[in-house]
């Protein structure tokens, strides 16, 4: 069977130190014997990082998707090596953000209950999961290119994490009083590490002192240059902004958070730090190592026993598996970043008009079909 990468091999080498395929890791989930949660690896192989047998049938190892992600990588690094990015490599931001949420195990898992799930119960936009991962690389990520891009850039000595859940979405507040598209847009937060030194946020312009980038792109016509402010970018020197930030990837993350070579200590401080701000662990390491029996748990509860062993095998592990996966998920939504960056940059009421007028351009495209971290 072959062994897929979740993430690519290629964007944790941003976390590496040149010419060597190690980070710093530490696993949410992995117990041994006695109980305890073995120590972090200060010196973990990038090729077994954030990795299943089998995952997509092969679709994570092709030729075509590792064609695709070298020129998402590419353009990734020209934003590190702060060249300026002309109007073809906007795409390559975008479409990498939107894959890399869609190929995750939280955007699996959302697909498998929706499979199973009647029509009429949950029938708007793409409806199973390699359908997802084609339509957000190919045209689905373009809402992103109409938010604010803000390029946060880390002055400290304390790097950025990641995990094997990178792209984070949050939502900065909630608006009874507005339609069902716009409230899956307004507010919205995007962030995405994409070395220790740097992490891409996206913003919403109705909400946020941001520009959106509101580019139509072509990119084999249009190779005009940007200008630097394509991004706002932001400097900070204040460890525990960085913090804050790290803060987000084990919540997010399915059972792996990584970081440079010698950060093991501080991402299981991280998330032994957030565990005891929560009533449980489950907030934090709420899921199961055995991603089958989480498959196998969701399968059933999205549409119903299909037999008594399934019956009997749900209601001795399968609940209480899905009740787990529930707190992990509900812990993002509860937690507050605080993160001073997005509060100094928030507007006092929202613009409900700016993305009226994009969706009333482009067709009424439902956030789920470009950023789906959704779960039961």
């Amino acid at each position: 069977m072959a062994n897929e990468h979740i993430v690519p091999q290629a964007y944790l080498q941003n976390f590496a130190p040149d010419g060597e395929g190690l980070i710093s890791r530490y696993s949410l989930l992995d117990e041994h014997e006695g109980g305890d949660y073995h120590p972090p690896r200060d010196r973990y192989p990038i090729r077994k990082a954030a990795s299943y047998e089998n995952f997509a049938d092969g679709l994570l190892e092709s030729g075509e998707t590792n064609i695709a992600e070298r020129e998402m990588i590419s353009t990734i690094r020209n934003i590190l090596d702060g060249e300026v990015l002309s109007a073809k490599d906007v795409p390559g931001v975008s479409s990498f953000i939107s894959f890399q949420t869609t190929r995750s195990i939280n955007s699996r898992l959302y697909y498998t209950a929706k499979e199973r799930l009647p029509l009429d119960e949950f029938n708007e936009g793409v409806q199973d999961w390699f359908s997802a991962i084609s339509y957000n690389t190919s045209e689905g990520h373009t809402l992103l290119q109409y938010m604010g891009w803000v390029l946060i850039e880390n002055k400290t000595d304390l790097p950025f994490f990641t995990s094997d859940e990178p792209v984070v979405e949050a939502q900065g507040k909630q608006f009874d009083n507005l339609d069902t598209t716009a409230k899956e847009l307004i507010g919205r937060q995007i962030f995405c590490p994409i070395g220790p030194d740097h992490l891409l946020l996206l913003l919403d312009p109705s909400l946020y002192d941001v520009d959106g980038l509101l580019w139509e792109l072509e990119p084999e016509e249009d190779i005009q240059q940007l200008p630097d402010e394509m991004f706002t970018r932001v400097e900070v020197a204040d460890r525990e902004e960085v913090w804050k930030f790290n803060l987000l990837q084990p919540l997010n993350a399915y059972r792996e958070v990584f970081a440079p070579v010698g950060n093991g200590e501080r991402l299981e401080r991280t998330v032994e730090r957030l565990c005891s701000a929560f009533p449980d662990d489950d907030f934090v390491r709420g899921n199961t190592p055995d991603f089958e029996e989480m498959l196998r748990a969701y399968t059933i509860a999205a549409s119903g026993p299909k037999s008594p062993e399934q019956r009997e095998w749900y209601l001795r592990e399968g609940s209480d598996i899905i009740s787990s996966r529930g707190k992990k998920v509900r812990a993002l939504e509860q937690f507050s970043h605080s993160i001073s960056v997005i509060s100094d940059l928030e507007m006092k009421s929202p613009n409900a008009e700016y993305w009226a007028e994009i969706l009333e351009e482009i067709g009424q495209v439902s956030s789920e079909q470009y950023l789906d971290a959704e779960s039961l």
